[in-house]
């Protein structure tokens, strides 16, 4: 029973990321029928024990227990319900919850849907870290995935919107087609726990991960969200396309975000005259900061967007150190940010969307586009220049993984 005390309360440190117990469902181990079991209304982790009575021991009993570090432990029930921990010199005494159901792993025909290796569940584990917290979001929480033709799409996005990341192409070889949205701490705790393949299978409500050792974690499926479209462009379409080095912008975005200490960062975004430019804007439009470094590479037309440093930050963080490409649009249209495409099979991109400028003196947000003017993103001149470089944007080969939502 150590042994299992010990990986319970490993899982759990990985189940709820900053080890907070507060929340009812996460304050109950259930043992019983050969098993111990955690559940909330969305997932249950069900670990081996040699235990067949049933019983409940709370978390904070749990980790008491495991804190003393006993060489052994001895657990009797008794006819009244409590149950008695006995381990080294100490005892300890608390009521085993014998009038409540014991909860009961999901049953059906669990169909094998193939495996899931490290290497596949860091990459959720980086996507789990781009999403709503469900206090905030509900049931939009969490990671949405899709796999489909031996390939893996997973997106995942922050409960107001201002930030879309989504990881496509990652190599599964067989599986069959599956999709829905994944809570973000049984995945998180699966990168601290598993070291091998898992083997996935499903019902059309829950998702079962098989682990090593007999674990056996269960995910309820939300299938009846789609994940988000995905994008390839703005959605007002791609006025031009910069490459940037990562490292040399990450380091100059920090700089901004450290002088705006708590306050907005909002940063003006530039490309003109062979120059990318960052600016640090106050609530008028003043510039309190600028930085710039020479164009890489630049096509299309020029850019002139606003967004949040912090978010832009957090896109160029999450990307590999490699070139990266930032795609953009009207100043009201989203940017994205993106590795050379060129070179990986798996795409990522990470999608910011624009904070709106204050009101020019016509009334419009400024940069905003004349009503009767809508469309007109270019001159003709300038489409059909942007329209030839577009056929040639990096990363526009082969798509690997990309698949259509079902």
């Amino acid at each position: 029973m150590l042994n299992t005390f010990q990986r319970l309360l490993a899982w759990v440190e990985g189940l709820t990321g900053d080890g907070n117990y507060r929340d009812d469902s996460l304050q109950t181990v259930w043992f019983g029928r050969g098993f111990a079991r955690l559940a909330t209304q969305t997932w249950m982790l069900a670990l081996p024990a040699n235990d067949d009575r049933t019983y409940a021991l709370t978390l904070p009993v749990l980790r008491q227990v495991w804190a003393a570090r006993p060489e052994r432990l001895q657990v009797v029930l008794d006819g009244d319900g409590q149950v008695t921990l006995t381990y080294d010199r100490q005892q300890l005494t608390c009521p085993g919850r014998p009038g409540e159901t014991c909860p009961s792993r999901p049953t059906g025909d669990f169909r094998p849907m193939g495996s899931w290796g490290e290497g596949l569940l860091e990459a959720l584990a980086r996507q789990a870290r781009f999403a709503s917290e469900p206090i905030l979001s509900g049931p939009l929480s969490g990671v949405y995935f899709q796999q489909r033709d031996g390939w893996l799409d997973t997106w995942a996005t922050d409960a107001k919107g201002r930030l879309l990341r989504r990881h496509s192409g990652i190599r599964l070889g067989w599986c069959r087609p599956l999709r829905g949205i994944l809570p973000t701490g049984p995945i998180l705790a699966l990168l601290r726990q598993v070291w091998s393949p898992v083997e996935l299978a499903s019902t059309d409500s829950w998702l079962r991960l098989s682990l090593e050792s007999g674990v056996q974690l269960y995910l309820r499926l939300t299938q009846q969200h789609k994940p988000p479209p995905a994008p390839d462009l703005p959605s007002s379409g791609c006025s031009g396309w910069a490459r940037l080095d990562r490292v040399t912008w990450l380091e100059v975005v920090s700089a901004g975000i450290a002088l705006a200490g708590h306050s907005t960062a909002s940063g003006e975004f530039k490309v003109a005259g062979g120059r990318i430019s960052v600016a640090l804007v106050d609530s008028q439009g003043k510039a309190a900061w600028e930085a710039g470094l020479p164009v890489v590479e630049h096509h299309g037309l020029d850019a002139d967007t606003r967004l949040d440093l912090r978010l832009v930050a957090r896109a160029l963080a999450s990307l590999d150190d490699v070139p990266v490409i930032w795609r953009y649009g009207t100043p009201q249209a989203e940017s994205s940010f993106s590795q050379d495409g060129s070179k990986h099979q798996e795409q990522i991109q990470v999608v910011v969307m624009p904070l709106i400028a204050p009101a020019g003196p016509d009334g419009r947000p400024g940069g905003a586009p004349d009503p009767a003017k809508v469309g007109e993103v270019a001159r003709p001149a300038d489409q059909a220049a942007v329209q030839g470089q577009q056929k040639q944007q990096p990363g526009q080969g082969a798509k690997h993984g990309t698949v259509e939502t079902v």
